[in-house]
């Protein structure tokens, strides 16, 4: 049972995820795209070119997949391929190239499809809790309209029909930290027990 957290920056995913694996009792798989970057020498600051960013974020793509593929049994992350496509989706404007176009239209479908294919359910992690600035450790900055726009994004790419696995959203209501992690426990908890009972593209509200 893999479980993928997905959600807009600073929304509090990556801790989440570790306690709801913590209560669930499953190993917590981070991502660390930031490693992979600083790895390559890569600063996507600053400008750069729309087909050399593509072939970074499918660099980026392979390397998450080859590392949930090494994974045995129940799991949860905290970032899916649809993050990363939605990253990619926020940034396309209307005069791209046709040959930019037709990357990201390949991209698009290797996302969902490794998503389907990796991952049973889907959990996105709405924009709610406060979010304070850490000036102590690399976290992206706070753009609140920018982290609504992907929250919008990702919230169209769950429910878009080529995307297959079951999913929930918590919702802006629900602040909480336990309470959030308590949620993301207890599906996986339905789900491990009822894996034939729900039909795929299930969501749960």
């Amino acid at each position: 049972m893999a479980i993928g957290l997905i959600g807009a920056h600073r929304v509090g995913k990556t801790t989440l995820a570790a306690a709801a694996a913590e209560k669930s009792n499953i190993p917590f798989i981070p991502t660390n795209l930031s490693a992979i970057l600083r790895r390559e020498k890569i600063d996507l600051s600053k400008p750069i070119d729309i087909m050399r960013k593509m072939e970074i974020q499918q660099m980026l793509l392979d390397e998450t997949v080859e590392l949930f593929k090494t994974q045995q049994g129940s799991y949860i992350t905290d970032r899916t391929p649809l993050d990363m496509l939605a990253y990619v989706l926020a940034e396309i404007g209307p005069h791209a190239s046709l040959e930019a176009s037709e990357s990201i239209l390949k991209y698009s479908k290797d996302c969902f499809t490794h998503t389907n294919q990796l991952f049973d359910l889907i959990v996105l992690v709405q924009p709610g809790i406060e979010i304070k600035q850490d000036i102590k450790k690399e976290t992206a900055p706070i753009n609140q309209a920018y982290i609504e726009t992907l929250n919008y994004i990702m919230t169209g790419l769950i429910y878009n029909e080529s995307c297959t696995p079951k999913k929930f959203i918590i919702q802006r209501d629900c602040i909480d930290f336990d309470k959030r992690a308590e949620i993301i426990a207890h599906f996986l908890s339905i789900l491990d027990n009822s894996k034939n009972y729900y039909p795929e593209g299930t969501v749960f509200h």
